[in-house]
């Protein structure tokens, strides 16, 4: 069985779990549920548009677990991070989801906090303040299993551990 990430049309397929993104308004987020467990949240996001000329992007966590940084990134392919998807897997969204480039700089109230947890309160940043609502849904679809052959795996260990290393290039516009 295969789920899929959906975004208010587009459909993006990962084991386990389909999100459906929406936009509402934010009096519908307003009315959440009063008896449901406390949401983590950053205690302090600042968001800006990025300079049209601004070339290259990052998103990373800061130090001690006290927040997340992203500098030139869209807010699918902070989407995509966040919930582990491909982003080549996002279809249907509004062309500024993936053209409109932010900074945005999310503090926490302490430090400590795990990548999950951390991962956690920025969904809830993008939920909050680009208005988007998520929904867990299971689909069905084609997968593909890898498995060893009966005559047994030709593959042999070659010994060496080698230099592991690899240079990271960004790829993409304004790179």
């Amino acid at each position: 069985m295969l789920e899929n990430v959906s975004y208010f049309g587009w459909i993006a397929m990962r084991p386990k779990f389909l999100f459906k993104v929406l936009f509402i308004t934010a009096a519908a987020l307003a009315r959440g549920s009063q008896d449901s467990p406390q949401r983590l949240t950053f205690d302090v996001v600042a968001i800006h548009s990025s300079p049209p000329d601004a070339a290259g992007g990052i998103i990373r966590p800061l130090p001690n677990g006290s927040g997340y940084t992203a500098q030139n990134m869209t807010v699918r392919t902070m989407m995509a991070l966040m919930y582990r998807i491909p982003e080549k897997q996002i279809e249907g969204a509004p062309e500024w989801f993936g053209t409109e480039r932010f900074n945005v700089e999310a503090r926490a109230d302490r430090g400590g906090y795990t990548i999950d947890e951390l991962h956690t309160m920025f969904k809830s940043l993008l939920a909050d303040r680009f208005g988007l609502k998520f929904h867990v849904e299971t689909r069905e679809g084609p997968v593909y299993v890898l498995t060893v052959a009966k005559g047994g795996t030709k593959m042999k260990a070659d010994g060496a551990v080698g230099d592991l290393n690899i240079p990271m290039t960004p790829q993409g516009p304004g790179q």
